[in-house]
């Protein structure tokens, strides 16, 4: 959730520092570009934090935004650094304090990376160049990342400032299925949601845009799961609280997966702003309703008749998913020879052709050191494999084998057969049409049930640290001025 970052920034922030030095000289240098209650933030500090970005670029060997793009980093690099006062602000306000070892560690850490990178003649040029010092250079830092300590010290303390001042927890998110969803139940949906992603793989947004989808998602999938709980309730099922309490465990599976034991879960909540109970709270609620989902599937797809396929339904299918139509679609299987051993691939031809059985070839050449593969294809349309290939296979007759088929893979033998006929498919192409309509059927009523799913969400849906900053512009009066910049 942290969105100040305490980065060391290597041996080029002597570049943000050199700011400081040429910068005071500029006409432009004391102009206020934002107010944090009664500090002013100058233009000469604003352009010394711009430093620290383009170093972060010339480290990654990234080239600076420029134009429109440019003008945007700065808007975004004023919005952080007075976010980042209000932040120490308030951490002072409230008693917050951090011991000076905490950022000193980063102050010293980031002078020692300098001169281990930089011999010192250039150091001493540098400064006198600059006409700045190294003790100049250390209280700079110093200043710097003692905010940015507090600052982060703060976002520690969310879950027990939260916890005294409830006013943001229960601040609209949104608005599903006609109810308000107050950010606490967001912040446990969220982190439910992210602790899934997690341990299945997936990856996370990476960028403002994909958060916002990511968020919208979330309260999307909230509101058709409560819109199965809602239809559950309306044909009066049943809900055990066995049943709830076997899908709850389920559904706390992960979490109690990576925290064995009490005090590494509580943490863990803490840091969304979430207490142990919040947690039972809404896991059981989520669970109440994934159980109403399950039984008003179930109850669905009990519903459902389908009529038994027709001879007009079973034909075609048969036609279009099984049979094969000339110069289109055939069946094949295929023995793939490295492209420096035609020789090989022509004894094995000559193998089948003299009647061996295809299969067993297949198995004997699976290991062979000159076999890159050995297997049945299936059915296949001509579009769908590379055109040497399918020319030679499409002008088989069932049980021909061709001679070596050269394509860029390699050398391939390959023997054509039959399709399975109409009457000894009919039985499980009724069974896959029964399938397929009952399915239909099935998504149909689920439709039914998910068009009652609601949500009207602002444009931007602001995470709590995100509303937890705007309280504090208004606490203390912030104002910006990136016409300035």
């Amino acid at each position: 959730m942290k969105k100040i970052s305490t980065i060391i920034l290597v041996c080029l922030l002597l570049l943000s520092f050199a700011a400081c030095g040429t910068l005071n000289t500029e006409k432009d240098a004391a102009r206020v570009v934002a107010k944090v209650g009664e500090t002013n933030i100058t233009k000469a500090q604003f352009n010394d934090l711009l430093s620290y970005y383009k170093v972060v670029y010339a480290v990654n060997r990234q080239a600076l935004p420029t134009g429109a793009e440019f003008k945007t980093l700065k808007q975004h690099i004023l919005e952080d650094m007075v976010n980042m006062e209000a932040e120490y602000m308030d951490a002072q306000e409230r008693g917050f304090v951090v011991a000076d070892s905490v950022y000193q560690n980063n102050v010293q850490n980031a002078l020692y990376y300098i001169e281990q990178t930089v011999d010192s003649q250039s150091l001493e040029t540098f400064y006198s160049e600059n006409g700045t010092s190294r003790e100049a250079l250390e209280a700079f830092l110093n200043e710097y990342y003692k905010k940015i300590a507090y600052a982060s010290e703060l976002e520690n303390q969310f879950f027990m400032i939260f916890s005294e001042d409830k006013t943001l927890l229960e601040a609209k998110v949104a608005k599903v299925n006609g109810q308000v969803f107050p950010m606490k139940k967001f912040l446990y949906y969220l982190m439910n949601s992210t602790i899934n992603a997690y341990v299945s793989g997936q990856s996370m947004p990476q960028n403002a845009d994909e958060m916002q989808a990511y968020y919208r998602q979330i309260l999307q999938d909230y509101a058709q799961t409560e819109a199965y709980y809602n239809e559950a309730k309306a044909r009066k099922i049943d809900i055990s609280e066995e049943e709830i309490v076997a899908k709850q465990n389920q559904v706390n599976f992960y979490l109690n997966l990576l925290t064995p034991d009490e005090e590494s879960r509580t943490s863990i909540l803490h840091a969304y702003i979430l207490s142990p109970e919040d947690w039972q709270t809404y896991s059981k609620e989520y669970a109440t309703m994934l159980v109403a989902k399950d039984k008003i599937t179930q109850s669905f797809q009990d519903e459902i008749k389908v009529a038994e396929p027709t001879a007009k339904e079973i034909k075609t299918y048969y036609e279009q998913n099984i049979g094969v139509k000339k110069n289109e679609t055939t069946y094949a299987k295929h023995i793939l020879f490295l492209d420096t051993n035609e020789a090989d691939a022509k004894i094995c031809a000559d193998r089948a052709k003299a009647g061996e059985n295809f299969d067993a070839l297949i198995e004997e050449y699976k290991s062979h050191p000159a076999v890159l593969e050995a297997s049945d294809l299936g059915r296949f349309a001509k579009a769908a494999m590379v055109e040497p290939f399918a020319v030679a296979a499409l002008s088989l007759e069932p049980g021909q084998v061709s001679n070596p088929v050269k394509t860029q893979y390699g050398y391939h033998v390959i023997y054509a057969y039959a399709p399975p006929g109409l009457e000894e498919s009919t039985e499980q192409i009724k069974q896959t049409l029964s399938m397929e309509k009952q399915m239909d059927e099935l998504i149909k009523k689920e439709s039914a049930v998910t068009k009652k799913a609601k949500v009207k969400a602002p444009k931007e849906i602001k995470d709590i640290l995100t509303l937890y900053l705007d309280s504090l512009h208004k606490k203390y009066h912030i104002k910006t001025y990136p016409s300035r910049l």
